[in-house]
């Protein structure tokens, strides 16, 4: 009876002390005093979830650290406080939530994007690749967050621009769209492999950085309380 008493009380002290000890916890600050912070605290998470050894990958948290909900950002005024958030059609809620953290609402100015994500037209301007280079006409191209597609930059007095904006056109539907330069096309690049999906990151990519959950340590107290009542009662056997 004595050892159930024991173990009743120490059950009791434990119920006590867990929900004080877990209100005393810093909750994680998910805020952000404007958008550029706002960003910038993307761009960081970002950074701490991917191989940093890789420059495609570093590449795109740079460039690209939005969450899959957001597929452009520019800015408003001219400046990096006060910027433009474009949002995936039909993720409108999503947006919202993830910009809700930005304590100077005025910095921010959500609108209607296209209906591609970032990542969409990111394995897109990857798989481009192999037509740069004046044998196809192609003087550069890259993500238009506006337009929401990849821009193709094809040269007017190339002989191939014509033909190459047909096959791309065909192949990428509305994904690209064109515009004509006087320039030249540079030298061919290489081929990139498609962009690696990245779920786990764009997770991660929230207005805070969560730190341990309250039900993992309370866990880990609880068995530790265990493990001392079992280490007591076998010293205690001896003992007798």
């Amino acid at each position: 009876m004595k050892r159930i008493a024991v173990i009743l009380a120490l059950i009791l002290a434990i119920s006590c002390v867990l929900p004080v000890w877990a209100e005393g916890e810093p909750a994680a600050d998910k805020s952000a005093a404007n958008a550029g912070a706002l960003l910038e605290a993307w761009t960081q998470e970002r950074l701490a979830a991917i191989d940093q050894n890789d420059p495609k990958q570093m590449s795109e948290a740079y460039t690209y650290p939005y969450p899959d909900c957001i597929n452009g950002v520019w800015s408003t005024d001219g400046t990096m406080d006060k910027l433009t958030f474009a949002y995936v059609q039909g993720r409108k809620a999503e947006a919202e939530a993830e910009l809700a953290c930005v304590e100077d609402q005025s910095s921010v100015t959500l609108v209607e994007g296209g209906k591609y994500t970032i990542k969409e037209l990111l394995e897109v301007q990857y798989s481009l690749a192999d037509y740069i280079g004046a044998e196809s006409g192609v003087a550069g191209y890259g993500i238009d967050q506006k337009r929401n597609c990849v821009r193709v930059d094809l040269v007017v007095n190339e002989p191939a621009s014509g033909d190459t904006e047909k096959t791309l056109a065909m192949t990428y539907g509305d994904k690209v769209g064109f515009n004509d330069t006087d320039g030249y096309a540079v030298p061919a690049m290489g081929t990139f492999k498609p962009a690696a999906e990245q779920s786990a990151a764009d997770e991660a990519a929230k207005c805070g950085t969560p730190g341990v959950p309250t039900y993992l340590l309370i866990i880990i107290v609880a068995a530790a309380a265990a493990l001392c009542v079992l280490v007591y009662f076998a010293v205690r056997k001896n003992k007798e």
